[in-house]
């Protein structure tokens, strides 16, 4: 297991509160989604997701209830509208 894997296994089995800013989407789908395969601890309970927030442009937070997946490509999207990407990655 590598250290990146390592702290999602960490950071996941936490109980408390995290902040977690990163550029690394499989890192962040990790962390606030979960691992889709691992259904050792939910024993037919709900899954549990995190809570993922955004920042607007007036520096306020927002609920984000769309996804990860959803984020990226609106941000995506978003880098095309303004030029920074020539398309979107999937």
């Amino acid at each position: 297991m590598g250290t990146v894997e390592s702290l999602v296994e960490s950071l996941c089995e936490f109980e408390g509160a995290l902040v977690v800013v990163s550029h690394d989407v499989w890192f962040l789908k990790q962390v606030i989604e979960g691992d889709e395969d691992d259904d050792e601890d939910n024993e037919g309970g709900e899954e549990y997701k995190g809570v993922f927030y955004t920042v607007t442009k007036k520096g306020e937070l927002k609920r984000w209830d769309k996804g990860l997946e959803a984020y990226v490509e609106k941000v995506q999207r978003l880098s095309v509208s303004k030029g920074l990407l020539s398309r979107t990655v999937k």
